[in-house]
């Protein structure tokens, strides 16, 4: 009786067909095993309490048997660790979902097209599964689909247009494969998608930007996610904006926008003075006119000191915008701003005394630049005293 060195009882119990095909003379076990090959591997490979830890040229000869059932199949590839770098090499295709569920395929998308070429469908439940999987998702979005030119254009436009079209692919996932994705889209039917959905494809390139895509997204998407696809293809949607449907609101989120600040000015001069839309509003453009990113007219400056509603934020844009306005401009606006500011110019007074702060001593120097008061001085008393030009 020959004796069985521990190192090769080990070997078999750990990776029993591949240390048996090492051993010469052993063919006529190794096809008594091909004839019941579902029977050796219940048996022998899924009864072991070890781990599989066969080669990998063994492991695909087992998937690939003629003769393994889909049962004994799927349990195999449940117990097994290994991961096939090349789809090709499988050409069991009844096992390539199993693969695919249990992580068994390298993330790479010339296995992705080439699972698709053979199995016809271009998202089955097994491909949406592995697609959506972490790793998996991050892996492939390093590449463009079909970066090998390996597979007919058909293959990869077809699981393109599945991945953006429908919403079998989750959220987070579509953010990853959408880079991979070089198609824009002028018919994808976005009433179908959440408004996170959606958001997630303005942020993408897989869009064109239409004037049907533009309404879509401005009827089933979030404000600021339709603005964000407006501003990023403004110039397109200057040539056909009598055809998009923008809703009041939307100004203020297009003065907030990537659009450069020539558009934003083009914005501002087309606005209704008479009725700014909100305080919101008022305010980016206050901001605006405050970082010098658009210039405004005293109309607008008039309307904006009914809008803002806080006296600093008036002092502010008068302080901002004087040196452009004319003394009785400059006056107009004092005089809306109230006491003691409406004092400063009025016949019958020589001087104004307003309390010391840095907004006040912003504005005397304002004043005192464009020749509006005679000097400003600082009194023992304290405060800043206006001294007034005599009529």
């Amino acid at each position: 009786m020959t004796k069985i060195s521990s190192k090769l009882r080990s070997d078999l119990d750990t990776a029993h067909l591949s240390t048996l095909k090492k051993i010469e003379g052993l063919e006529p076990l190794l096809n008594y095993i091909n004839k019941d090959i579902n029977k050796y591997i219940e048996n022998v490979l899924l009864d072991s309490e070890n781990d599989i830890n066969e080669d990998k040229e063994s492991i695909v000869d087992l998937i690939n048997h003629p003769k393994i059932s889909i049962n004994i199949l799927t349990k195999l590839i449940k117990k097994i660790d290994i991961t096939i770098d090349d789809l090709s090499i499988i050409s069991n295709k009844d096992s390539w979902g199993c693969l695919l569920d249990y992580n068994c395929i390298e993330a790479d998308w010339d296995n992705v097209l080439l699972y698709v070429e053979g199995t016809g469908k271009p998202l089955d439940e097994y491909l949406i599964r592995y697609l959506n999987d972490k790793d998996n998702y991050i892996i492939l979005s390093t590449k463009k689909i079909n970066y090998s030119k390996k597979f007919d254009k058909a293959i990869d436009q077809k699981i393109s247009r599945a991945i953006v079209s429908l919403d079998k692919v989750d959220e987070v996932a579509l953010k990853y494969l959408a880079q991979s994705i070089p198609y824009r889209y002028t018919d994808i039917d976005l009433s179908i998608f959440s408004p996170t959905r959606i958001g997630i494809l303005a942020r993408t390139t897989n869009l064109k930007f239409t004037a049907d895509n533009a309404n879509a997204m401005l009827k089933y998407a979030s404000l600021k996610d339709s603005i964000y696809f407006i501003a990023r293809y403004y110039d397109e949607y200057l040539e056909i904006k009598e055809k998009i449907a923008l809703p009041i609101e939307a100004t203020n989120e297009l003065l907030n926008s990537s659009i450069d600040n020539k558009h934003k000015q083009e914005i501002i001069n087309n606005l209704n003075y008479d009725h700014l839309e909100t305080e919101e509003l008022a305010n980016t453009i206050y901001r605006l006119s405050l970082n010098q990113i658009v210039t405004i007219s005293f109309d607008l400056i008039v309307s904006l000191f009914s809008y803002l509603g806080e006296r600093t934020k008036n002092i502010e844009l008068l302080i901002s915008n004087a040196q452009k306005l004319n003394k009785d401009q400059i006056y107009a606006l004092l005089n809306k701003l109230g006491t003691p500011y409406s004092d400063i110019h009025q016949t019958g007074y020589s001087h104004v005394l307003l309390s010391k702060d840095h907004l006040h001593e912003s504005l005397s120097n304002k004043l005192k630049a464009v020749g509006y008061i005679s000097s400003r001085t600082f009194p023992f008393t304290g405060g800043i005293r206006i001294n007034l030009k005599k009529k």
